[in-house]
């Protein structure tokens, strides 16, 4: 079952007063028994928590912390499914500012639907098709699937630095980690041996994106052949090649054909301005191959 609170918290400043303040925050958490599924790590040079409660955001402990170390910033962001918002705030001397709420019924409409991004070769082959949500504060989740590769992926953005998950195929664990940071252009790859296991409720996320994806846009020359004669005599008429994966004729007459010289194929996209970084990031990480 999902916690009522889902949290992401962000310490910048010198290096050495974050491993201080990680020593003191530690401890200060250990002490919310709340707190569950917690997770530290270094992102380039920020020090990163995640975590979930069904106690509220460990604000008393944050501000303590934030006290002994007022030249860190800490920047916070939290879901709260129980009176359905989602919040974000600044602090720095133990002070808190620049604090923001929003319904989540609102960042929905925010966010819309599940955003696309699809480009088909010349001649039929799938390049790739993205889709993907908004799962939670500053984090969204989905699928990519390219003419011989398909992964879940999850990813988050801090300021610069992004972190990106991906599945191998639809399996039900994250085995591939990335950060990246977009100002640098700079990124680090770790495998993860074991895996870890995608949580149930993302799961089923991912699972009900995959099948309304693939429902609507994707045949496969795999299925049986009266399920797909019609796709297969449509793409000889209109002059493509079919492959493995593909998408349905229907939608690529409806795409936008781009033949600059640089680039010949057929492109669809519904990503929003905000959401571009996305696609740079899995594609700066070769999570497309």
């Amino acid at each position: 079952m999902t916690a009522i609170f889902q949290a992401s918290v962000t310490v910048s400043g010198d290096s050495g007063l974050l491993e201080a303040f990680r020593q003191q925050i530690t401890v200060l958490l250990s002490e919310e028994s709340s707190i569950q599924n917690f997770q530290e790590q270094y992102i380039s040079n920020d020090l990163t928590y995640r975590f979930e409660t069904n106690q509220g955001i460990p604000f008393p402990a944050l501000v303590t912390a934030s006290q002994a170390f007022p030249d860190l910033m800490i920047k916070l962001q939290w879901m709260n499914h129980r009176d359905a918002v989602n919040g974000s705030a600044v602090m720095q001397n133990g002070k808190l500012t620049d604090q923001h709420l929003q319904s989540l019924a609102d960042s929905a409409r925010d966010s819309g639907a599940m955003q696309l991004d699809i480009a088909v070769e010349k001649n039929g082959y799938l390049r790739h098709a993205m889709a993907f949500r908004n799962i939670g504060a500053g984090e969204y989740a989905g699928y990519v699937l390219t003419g011989k590769h398909n992964a879940f992926f999850k990813i988050s953005k801090q300021h610069n630095l992004a972190e990106l998950y991906s599945s191998n195929g639809l399996g039900a664990e994250w085995t591939e980690h990335w950060t990246y940071n977009q100002e640098s252009r700079n990124s680090g790859y770790q495998e993860l041996i074991p895996g870890e296991k995608i949580g149930d409720d993302l799961y089923q996320v991912l699972d009900a994106l995959v099948n309304d994806f693939l429902d609507e846009w994707v045949w496969f020359s795999e299925s049986p052949l009266e399920d797909i004669i019609i796709e297969r005599q449509k793409y000889e008429r209109m002059g493509l090649t079919w492959h493995v994966v593909n998408i349905k004729s229907e939608k690529i007459r409806k795409m936008t054909k781009a033949d600059t010289g640089q680039e010949n194929c057929y492109r669809f996209s519904t990503v929003r301005s905000d959401c571009r970084w996305i696609k740079t990031v899995i594609t700066a990480c070769r999570a497309i191959p």
